[in-house]
């Protein structure tokens, strides 16, 4: 019966526990119970390696604790314990050597007056060399050979500079202030005792270091508010001034905003550009830089420039002016946008414009003697008609010419008065010469007007022709009447 899951089930027996002295059940466990679970049969094997591990490190220990007690421990020592005003002339208290005290001993202990001293030489006066001295304020000691040790605080001195060693970690002061800390959180920090703003972080993975006005250099992490973002071993650096790569002595500090300080510039400069706001560059505001490369570079993987705000999109500025080349034979030069594309003068005067279905010119196009080609070939046609019979002609006749300006000034059209014809008409005439563009205002097709005036030429000169003819036999005519009045003597 299991009253906790509220069923009734058979099972075998799986162990039966009797007395041998009466032959009675004692204890009995069924098949349905898991003797020892996943976790605790995990843990048990955990307690195994560690006991193993425990017990590599006590033989260790042991075998060290060995050979020091082989080394220490299988002499003989000679104990005196001397009085005021001895025959050896050294002060009264207990006294331990290695050897009898008349046959030059190297080794001593001197116990008396509160103190503990431990000499293993001599200097060349005879004098015992005392390295380590214990007395009721502490222990003095050259070297301290061990194998663990155990301090809730420990701190050394010499020379005015300081050691401290604490459960937060190891704290270095120098003689003139400085101050190294390595904490219990894996960080070591190094601060100038002249300016608390000058220090080098390093710990949590990221190296930082602050200038003394306010510069930074980060390995890692974000530099406002210590704040790590998502790109592991980055190079992040804040700086008020100038960070250089390739940095030559005569490249001035306070080079002009073209990075042309010295006759020889560096590879690579960051130059802050604006008031610089110690406070504000470190974690309140941003400053404003540029990165310039002085020298060629070679990139041989994409440039991704990506940012949120539309209305200030990243740029590459050239103030020099600049090129930009295709090298390769094989390879053309792309200029791609998944919207428009846009060509501006100074002033940010937007000259031509491209988008998904049309080239818009804002000024003049200058050829330069040359032609605009449009292709007309043959091969590239089919399902030809004749159009002997197409009114080209009649279609001109009917066209309204007139004179007109430009209403919208924003986008740079000709002033003064224009001559031409209005594109509602000429659909009301020829619509295949007339498009809607992509800002909702009608357009005339200047290719197809064109090539429909020479259809237009043709009929003119046909009708000329005829007319010439006429003209001609009607002149022949006019000959003939002349001659024949001539003879009646009319005329």
């Amino acid at each position: 019966i299991r009253d906790d899951l509220n069923i009734r089930y058979k099972t075998r027996i799986f162990k039966i526990k009797r007395s041998f002295f009466n032959n009675k059940i004692k204890d009995f466990e069924f098949g349905d119970e898991l003797i020892i679970s996943q976790a605790k049969s995990t843990k048990q094997a955990q307690k195994a390696v560690q006991k193993q591990i425990d017990e590599a490190n006590t033989f260790w220990l042991t075998a060290l604790r060995e050979a020091i007690t082989d080394s220490f421990w299988n002499e003989d020592g000679y104990n005196y314990d001397l009085r005021v005003d001895n025959e050896y002339g050294l002060p009264s208290g207990y006294y331990s050597f290695d050897r009898p005290i008349d046959q030059n001993p190297t080794k001593a202990i001197y116990m008396g007056a509160g103190k503990l001293l431990i000499a293993n030489s001599k200097d060349p006066n005879g004098e015992w060399i005392w390295e380590t001295a214990l007395d009721g304020d502490g222990i003095m000691a050259d070297k301290i050979v061990g194998y663990n040790s155990e301090f809730v605080l420990s701190n050394w001195n010499m020379n005015d500079s300081n050691v401290y060693i604490d459960g937060d970690g190891v704290k270095t002061t120098g003689a003139n202030g400085d101050i190294g800390i390595m904490n219990n959180r894996g960080e070591f920090r190094s601060q100038s005792a002249s300016d608390s703003n000058l220090y080098a972080l390093m710990g949590g993975g990221r190296f930082q270091a602050w200038g003394d006005r306010g510069s930074a250099f980060q390995l890692g992490a974000d530099l406002k508010n210590n704040t790590v973002y998502d790109f592991d071993g980055g190079l992040g650096i804040s700086y008020n001034n100038i960070f250089s790569i390739g940095r030559y002595d005569d490249w001035s500090a306070n080079s002009s905003l073209d990075g042309r300080g010295g006759s020889l510039i560096p590879y690579l400069s960051i130059m802050y550009d604006g008031n610089f706001n110690a406070q504000n560059d470190r974690g309140q505001g941003e400053p404003n830089g540029y990165i310039r490369i002085h020298k060629p570079v070679t990139i041989e993987k994409s440039i991704y420039m990506g940012g949120n705000n539309i209305t200030q999109p990243y740029e590459i500025s050239f103030y020099h002016g600049g090129r930009i080349y295709a090298l390769s034979s094989t390879s053309d030069l792309r200029i791609q946008s998944a919207n428009n594309i846009s060509l501006r003068t100074g002033g940010d005067v937007e000259k031509m414009r491209i988008d998904s279905s049309r080239v818009y010119f804002y000024q003049d196009i200058n050829m330069q003697g040359n032609g605009i080609l449009e292709q007309s070939d043959e091969r590239l046609k089919g399902n030809f008609v004749d159009a002997t019979t197409r009114d080209s002609l009649g279609k001109f006749k009917r066209l309204n010419f007139t004179y007109f300006e430009w209403l919208n000034e924003s986008k740079k059209r000709p002033q003064g008065t224009q001559f031409g014809v209005k594109a509602q008409e000429v659909m009301e005439i020829a619509p295949e010469w007339v498009k809607l563009d992509a800002d909702g205002y009608y357009t005339i097709n200047v290719s197809k007007m064109q090539m429909e005036s020479f259809k237009a030429i043709q009929q003119l000169e046909n009708k000329n022709e005829k007319l010439q003819n006429e003209v001609a036999e009607l002149t022949n005519e006019l000959s003939e009447l002349k001659e024949l009045l001539k003879e009646k003597g009319v005329i």
